[in-house]
């Protein structure tokens, strides 16, 4: 893992030079903030549930099963700018979805979730369909 790495988030390029300068790996509570803190791009819901999102620093959340059906998709991605990335990864999540997906597009700036309300969101969704395990 290179900090150049340009398939890298934001997030995972500050791991990589911390651990590259010799630095700790330890959990940073500050890095941990920046990372919750960053604006949705995408935020797709089915039957009001988030199901998948991708994050202006093209980070995404989806399920296994949706990674595994879209993964084929990254080498088509290869020369895409990070915008053109993110919006693609939406797309292709948007058509796994098909038309019972509720999309709501925040893009590259202005107001948007962040992050850590979403992940909060979909885990909180998620823990209330299993009983509160």
């Amino acid at each position: 893992m290179s900090p150049g790495d340009p398939k890298l988030s934001a997030f995972a390029k500050e791991l990589a030079a911390r651990t590259e300068a010799g630095g700790s790996t330890a959990f940073d509570e500050a890095a941990a903030e920046r990372n919750r803190a960053v604006p949705a791009h995408t935020v797709i819901r089915q039957n009001g549930r988030i199901v998948a999102a991708v994050w202006r620093d093209g980070q995404t959340l989806m399920s296994n099963a949706m990674a595994a059906k879209i993964r084929g998709f990254e080498s088509q991605m290869a020369g895409l700018n990070d915008a053109a990335r993110r919006n693609a990864i939406a797309e292709a999540m948007i058509r796994e979805l098909g038309p019972s997906a509720t999309v709501e597009r925040y893009g590259e700036t202005g107001p948007a979730p962040t992050k850590g309300e979403t992940v909060e969101e979909f885990s909180q969704a998620n823990l209330r369909a299993r009983g509160g395990r």
